[in-house]
């Protein structure tokens, strides 16, 4: 059900945010860790800033066919 679904979304997402930190911790140095976390986490907005207007011309798209 869509309940089930979010809060299995929920889940990831609330395991997936606070490992970014240890991954880009032991990954990159310490000079390049702020600027890759915040690309990282800039990408989050910019994703829905993007994926509303092309799921609307997917959807119109569709319905011409």
């Amino acid at each position: 059900s869509e309940l089930t679904c979010l809060m299995m979304q929920g889940l990831a997402s609330g395991l997936a945010f606070p490992s970014l930190y240890n991954l880009f911790s032991v990954w990159t140095s310490a000079g390049e860790r702020a600027t890759l976390m915040s690309l990282a986490y800039a990408g989050i907005p910019a994703a829905s800033v993007l994926t509303f207007p092309l799921s609307s011309w997917l959807c119109q798209v569709s319905q011409e066919c």
